[in-house]
């Protein structure tokens, strides 16, 4: 697929995420392999930086922030990692809402404005959507450890089985 680009694609922002998604994708043997590489180009070697102070998004936002600006806010980091991944066949959600907030009390915690965030979510045939959060861990708001990688998602769809410790096994 990153190969054999039409030519209309060739030299342009959609060429380069194609071949991206393709390397990332390369050589790996299992769906789980694929989110890793991903989540370490988006995470790691301070390839990207969070900011919320981002600007007038232009007609591409999630190729400005992967090819040009390298920085952006949850949504920005939750958007590119999809697109990556499902470039790379990997069936992947985008999921809104909010982290935990802060914890007032035993049984009460307060949820403000701050507190949105966006990640994603990846289906595990067998074991269904499960969460995971490419946006750094210094942003403002960030999902709780309850709700980190091999932790099952609150509605796994029909059919879904197996534990969370199967999933890191297969």
């Amino acid at each position: 697929l990153a190969v054999n680009l039409p030519p209309v694609l060739k030299g342009t922002d959609w060429a380069r995420l194609f071949r991206l998604s393709w390397r990332l994708s390369r050589g790996v043997k299992t769906e789980l392999a694929v989110v890793r590489r991903v989540e370490n180009y988006l995470l790691h070697e301070s390839r990207y930086r969070y900011t919320t102070d981002v600007g007038t998004p232009g007609l591409e936002p999630l190729l400005e922030f992967l090819f040009q600006t390298h920085a952006g806010y949850c949504q920005h980091f939750a958007g590119a990692a999809a697109l990556l991944l499902r470039l790379a066949g990997v069936p992947t959600r985008v999921v809104v809402g909010f982290a935990t907030g802060q914890q007032i009390s035993r049984h009460t915690w307060a949820v403000r404005d701050e507190d949105a965030h966006a990640w994603i979510e990846v289906y595990f045939r067998g074991f269904g959507w499960v969460p995971f959060n490419p946006t750094p861990s210094s942003a403002g708001a960030d999902i709780g450890r309850d709700a980190e990688l091999l932790q099952a998602a609150t509605a796994p769809p029909t059919g879904g089985a197996g534990t969370p410790l199967q999933l890191a096994a297969a």
